[in-house]
């Protein structure tokens, strides 16, 4: 399982190497900047599609590399089906043990290491089960997405297939980077992707990605949640702005992780002090700032914007803001979680 990465060629080449053999399977997130053909993108898909299976997928030898993993479903199943080892591969030789399994730390660089797990012949069908059993779940999704209303499910899955390939993606770090994780764009297009892990505040999100383009001064886009966006709108007042910067908000009125997650979205408190309930637009923030403004709330001008964003207004930044509906949200993915469980 690979965490929170930088972009590293070497270790992208030797996971490679590791996944043409057939015993090994190779788990990893958005953030994670590995990419690879016999890789497994979609860590709660999968999960979410092999319960009541898990026997069939628990490892003998568990290997991590890598900093935070987002996905709650792979530590629940790691912590209940216990590999008879947790190897975890870090330079910095600390560790938090995640799977609470952890029998070694190795204190080197992964790709130093890595290498010599390759090479290695064995006679099992690990690996293919997870492929197989995940082509299945992708063509379940392909029919979901097709049937399902305007939502966040059906943002992202927009928004991913119009973002350009190999261009820097900064996440926001609550439901964007959740939902990153279930699509396999940012896989297929190679993005370099980031979010501000750790801690888990909404703090910063936009500031990092205004230092990230001016950086880098290459397509930068930062794909955020209203609170997120409000909390840190000072971000807008770094100058000289930099124009490779595209910022895509999504509005679904307060912070809609609370709706997903379970405990939260049962209680009274939920709307005035976890969901922070309201109904305010970006529009005249960016008028302060001089941003090249646009609104959608359908997908057919969620499409057109995007092309815009991209063509356009290619040497401009700009903020595009997209409304989405707060209760929907949450019951789409749970239909779409249900429906994965059902598969056999």
């Amino acid at each position: 399982i690979t965490g929170l990465l930088h972009p590293n060629e070497t270790l992208n080449s030797v996971l490679n190497e590791i996944s043409n053999q057939k015993n090994v399977a190779i788990l990893t997130e958005t953030t994670s900047n590995v990419f690879g053909k016999y890789f497994n993108r979609s860590i709660d898909r999968i999960i979410a599609g092999i319960e009541g299976d898990e026997v069939d997928y628990v490892p003998d030898l568990l290997v991590t590399v890598g900093g935070p993993v987002v996905s709650k479903k792979v530590k629940a199943f790691l912590r209940e089906n216990k590999p008879k080892a947790h190897w975890h591969i870090n330079a910095s030789n600390d560790t938090v043990d995640t799977y609470q399994s952890l029998t070694r730390i190795i204190p080197v660089s992964p790709e130093k290491v890595l290498k010599f797990f390759t090479g290695i012949e064995a006679r099992s069908d690990y690996r293919d089960r997870w492929l197989e059993k995940d082509s299945s779940l992708q063509k379940i999704y392909n029919e979901f997405i097709e049937e399902i209303e305007f939502c966040d499910l059906k943002v992202f899955e927009t928004v991913f297939n119009q973002i350009p390939e190999e261009s820097q993606l900064q996440l926001g770090n609550s439901t964007v980077v959740r939902y990153s994780n279930l699509f396999d764009q940012p896989f297929q297009n190679k993005l370099r992707c980031f979010s501000n892990r750790g801690t888990s505040g909404i703090d910063g999100t936009l500031s990092t990605a205004v230092g990230s383009a001016i950086v880098t001064g290459k397509l930068t886009t930062v794909i955020t949640g209203d609170l997120s966006f409000f909390y840190d709108s000072n971000a807008l007042w770094i100058t000289p702005f930099p124009k490779n910067l595209k910022i895509i908000l999504i509005n679904n009125k307060g912070g809609s992780i609370f709706r997903i997650i379970d405990g939260p979205s049962e209680i009274k408190e939920l709307e005035p002090f976890l969901e922070a309930k309201h109904n305010l637009n970006a529009e005249f923030i960016a008028k302060t700032f001089y941003l090249d403004y646009s609104f959608c709330e359908n997908e057919i001008d969620l499409v057109e914007s995007l092309k815009g964003l991209y063509l356009h207004k290619k040497d401009k930044a700009a903020l595009l803001e997209v409304s989405t509906e707060n209760e929907l949200n949450p019951e789409i993915l749970k239909r779409y979680f249900n429906l994965l469980k059902n598969v056999s």
